[in-house]
């Protein structure tokens, strides 16, 4: 995770019936708490 004052990304590897998924999601400080404001789901490579 890699966070700022009023943004923050996160990545993650996650293996799901065999499969390797890649997300990545950024957040923005809505104030009292984090919104999600971007999500992004790709097929890993080896």
């Amino acid at each position: 995770i890699h966070v700022d004052e009023s943004i923050a990304f996160g990545h993650a590897l996650i293996r799901t019936d065999g499969n390797l998924l890649r997300v990545t999601t950024g957040y923005r400080n809505g104030g009292p708490r984090w919104l999600i404001v971007h999500e992004h789901v790709t097929e890993a490579t080896s």
